[in-house]
């Protein structure tokens, strides 16, 4: 549906018709932002009870690997910035192959 408000608003292309014109690499793309604030309309208690059921129910659920916590989309994106500042971002080795294949360098 985003897509479309989107597509429709900015005079841009849907996902599905974003290389009709054979620009590759997006051409033709469109974005939308969208702020929404529920403090202003007077919600922040039901905002904040709304998130904190949330995080409470994603808390119980089954993880992917038994004994893993379960974590809400970016809880630990602070923590991951500051891993890949230290570390360098990891990269799949065979990912890494195909995008040097495709780029046409040498696989360092």
């Amino acid at each position: 549906m985003l897509d479309l408000v989107a597509a429709i608003f900015s005079g841009g292309r849907t996902t599905a018709a974003i290389d009709a014109q054979g620009k590759r690499s997006c051409g033709s793309c469109c974005q939308i932002f969208i702020v929404l604030s529920p403090c202003m309309a007077d919600m922040a208690s039901s905002l904040h009870d709304a998130v904190e059921g949330t995080i409470r129910y994603l808390r119980e659920a089954v993880p992917a690997e038994t004994g893993q916590p379960v974590y809400y989309p970016g809880e630990r994106m602070l923590q991951v910035r500051a891993e890949n500042g230290r570390l360098g971002i990891p990269v799949d080795g065979g990912v890494w192959a195909t995008v040097c294949r495709l780029a046409s360098l040498s696989t360092p």
